[in-house]
């Protein structure tokens, strides 16, 4: 259930004393799950592979430019997708009116964003111009699920283009999407969900753990586990045997997260990750095994398995420490550079990242997009540590 591919392992985050503050930014993030394949894909709506005129076409589309559009799709709407417009709203647009109209510009998107620096800036304007404005993985999570969804209607995208702009980019839709989604029991949603990590449960488990509100983040386990349980129920018939066994799989580790709203748990976890984002090595080796052996006294069954997670963490953290001292001697010969701000810190000029301007007024969408992408850094940092911590 873990992603490798692009994983800031918990050795680098000490290594790099990642601060507090960096982990209470996080946003509440999807977790990576297993694979699927969309169970229920919807049919093209195009007439053929091409129109002469609206004879041509079924229903009440109409022919332009050689497709089978909606009526739906308004001229305006369709105008700035034949000029390159590929924003959430024009894809929702095409959705909802299984719509196949040619989207000029979102092969070259998809190209550009394949690469995780172009990616995370796409995501910082996704996110400055939606409603979003401060949870950039939920606005790429959208356009993401659109995507997607497009693409089981239309041909054109591959399997492998998704795959890239997908992978590792820890994006989410919200509680309300997939609260939806199992109320319609609508298992193409929670398929293409699923396929691509869009789980929103992850981002508020991490977020409610980095701000040590355990007792909340034990309700959103328990929810992420009925989500999964419901969905390889609901919708077992589109999946295959091994996809089933993955589900099953990733349900089985969150069994084995216990003593969230436990009271010593609580007060070990949270010195923990306290020492954990001083960078405190000593410390986290004193915490790390006492958590272990608190998690062992309440789940006998899986004390193998906490012996196995605390080993891996202090041999990454041995390692950390032995690379710390080169980096600081290699450090100590470099001339000084100008101190940067930290994630949620003061940039230059005294304009903390997201507040108001003096004289009120917003700030400008440069700085809209550069704080979604150190958002965007920060959280996934807290990501990798909350899985460490809870081997998920």
């Amino acid at each position: 259930m873990s992603k490798t591919d692009g994983r800031l392992s918990l050795r680098d985050h000490l290594q790099r004393a990642v601060p507090a503050a960096a982990l209470v930014a996080a946003l509440s993030i999807a977790c990576g799950q297993p694979k699927a394949t969309p169970a229920q894909p919807m049919q093209p709506s195009m007439a053929g592979s091409g129109c002469r005129t609206d004879n041509d076409c079924k229903g009440a589309r109409v022919c332009k430019a050689g497709a089978c559009v909606s009526s739906g799709m308004s001229s305006a709407i369709l105008a700035n997708i034949d000029a390159g417009d590929v924003s959430v709203e024009a894809l929702r647009a095409a959705v909802q009116n299984q719509d196949c109209h040619p989207f000029s510009g979102l092969e070259p998107m998809l190209e550009r964003i394949a690469d995780t620096n172009e990616r995370s800036i796409f995501m910082g304007k996704l996110a400055a111009h939606s409603a979003a404005r401060k949870e950039p993985e939920k606005a790429f999570g959208e356009w993401l699920l659109l995507v997607n969804k497009r693409a089981q209607l239309c041909p054109g995208i591959s399997d492998d283009q998704l795959a890239a702009v997908s992978k590792g980019a820890n994006a989410s839709v919200s509680e309300k999407v997939v609260d939806e989604a199992v109320r319609t029991k609508d298992c193409t949603t929670l398929t293409t969900i699923n396929a691509i990590d869009l789980w929103p449960f992850e981002h508020r488990f991490v977020n409610e753990v980095a701000k040590r509100r355990f007792q909340e983040a034990e309700v959103t386990r328990r929810l992420w586990l009925e989500t999964l349980e419901t969905f390889e129920k609901e919708c077992h018939k589109g999946l295959t045997r091994r996809q089933s066994t993955e589900v099953n799989a990733a349900a089985d580790k969150l069994r084995r997260i216990v003593g969230l709203d436990d009271d010593l748990l609580i007060g070990l976890r949270s010195k923990l990750m306290t020492a954990i984002a001083d960078g405190n090595a000593d410390d986290v080796q004193k915490y790390l095994s006492a958590v272990t052996e608190r998690e062992k006294a309440l789940d006998g069954r899986n004390a193998a398995m906490y012996e196995a997670k605390m080993r891996t963490i202090k041999a990454e953290l041995a390692e950390a420490r032995a690379e710390a001292k080169v980096a600081a001697a290699a450090a100590a010969t470099q001339p000084a550079k100008p101190a940067t701000p930290a994630a949620g810190g003061t940039k230059p000029g005294g304009t903390k990242p997201g507040a108001t301007k003096p004289g009120g007024a917003e700030p400008s969408t440069a700085d809209q997009i550069n704080d979604a992408v150190e958002t965007t850094k920060a959280a996934a940092d807290a990501v990798n540590v909350a899985r460490s911590l809870f081997g998920f």
